[in-house]
């Protein structure tokens, strides 16, 4: 770790000398990425991620590993963090690129991480019906028997296998198949099954598995929910998201929602929006209650007379904590959301629900 030694001096007419020694906190050193195989096929291979050798002062235990893909525009797909230094899974393959890069992050307790990344060599599965099946049966084992993050991970994996399109079309090409007496369903039936999943998921989570880790079990939740939602949702679609969406927004209590989360649910919210609004149709009562809450959330954990923005195609979402009165406005595009005098307050928050 790095020494540091701080030195004050005064001059006239007064002259003193006073030194301070202190250490650095240190932060996870001397290990690395394991990643076997090295190459496979995306939802298909199992891969075994091992993080070999990290060390640390012994104060500064435990560590906590957290695994990620990495996305194109410099995005993340979180697979999950524990305790332990390895991790087996399925990996969705979500870019064009054969080479994916895996990102690991290996945290100490008080918060200082080091981070190594490998490179794993992805190809599109031939098996698509057969580990369609597979993964689903592996959704079916009880929540309470695996880790939190092996059940959204899984979601990943057969949600990257639908078909690219909602367009009749293209509704049977990826070869998913659903199971039991869905055997032969197209790709929305298999979407409403992972989304009622998801769903499950979302309620289940703020107990048991999911307070351990609540900013990295409802990043994964959300970022799920994005793969998921299709651009063009029927009815039934619309709803099971919005109230996935709605959940992840009222989870965790008091819990700050971390900027990946309210990312990836901007984007949720922006596509939801944009195919319920050109309809003419009123806005789900869920979608409208998400947007406010997470606005609200967000502006909670941001530091007062501060405002967070989160963008999408069509959607510029800002919220904002305010310093006189800790008055919480949400705004949708164009509307500046800091300083806003107490007086304007109602004024401003009627508009707001009027134009969502």
């Amino acid at each position: 770790r790095l020494r540091y030694r701080l030195r004050l001096e005064s001059g006239a007419p007064v002259r003193g000398l006073a030194e301070l020694n202190f250490l650095a906190p240190s932060k996870p050193a001397g290990g690395s990425l394991q990643v076997e195989p090295a190459a496979g096929h995306a939802a298909d291979t199992i891969f075994s991620m091992t993080a070999m050798q990290w060390r640390d002062d012994a104060e500064n235990h435990p560590l906590t590993f957290c695994w990620a893909l990495e996305l194109d525009a410099g995005g993340q797909l979180p697979l999950g963090c524990s305790r332990g230094g390895t991790k087996a899974m399925r990996l969705p393959k979500l870019t064009s690129r054969t080479a994916q890069t895996l990102l690991l992050s290996v945290i100490n307790a008080i918060g200082n991480a080091a981070e190594e990344q490998g490179t794993i060599a992805l190809q599109p599965t031939t098996r698509v019906g057969e580990a369609s099946r597979e993964i689903w049966q592996d959704l079916l084992v009880p929540h309470d028997r695996k880790d939190l993050s092996d059940s959204v991970a899984l979601i990943y994996s057969l949600g990257s296998l639908l078909a690219p399109s909602d367009d009749a079309s293209m509704q049977h090409r990826a070869g998913v198949e659903c199971p039991g007496h869905m055997q032969g369903c197209d790709a929305r039936g298999m979407r409403v099954l992972l989304l009622r999943q998801l769903k499950i998921l979302s309620s289940d989570a703020d107990q048991g598995q999911g307070r351990q880790q609540p900013l990295t079990w409802r990043w994964m939740l959300a970022a799920a929910l994005e793969l998921l939602v299709p651009h063009n949702p029927d009815a039934d679609l619309f709803e099971l998201s919005a109230d996935v969406c709605l959940n992840l927004v009222n989870a965790g209590g008091s819990d700050a929602i971390s900027r990946h989360t309210a990312g990836a649910l901007t984007r949720v919210l922006s596509t939801l929006l944009q195919a319920s609004l050109p309809a003419g149709s009123d806005v789900s009562p869920n979608l409208l209650m998400a947007a406010t809450v997470l606005a609200q959330r967000v502006a909670a954990a941001s530091e007062m007379g501060s405002q967070q923005v989160f963008a999408s195609d069509n959607l510029v979402f800002v919220a904002a904590r305010i310093a006189d009165g800790a008055a919480d406005v949400r705004l949708p595009s164009g509307k500046p959301a800091t300083r806003v005098p107490r007086s304007e307050e109602r004024r401003v928050g009627k508009e707001c629900r009027s134009r969502w």
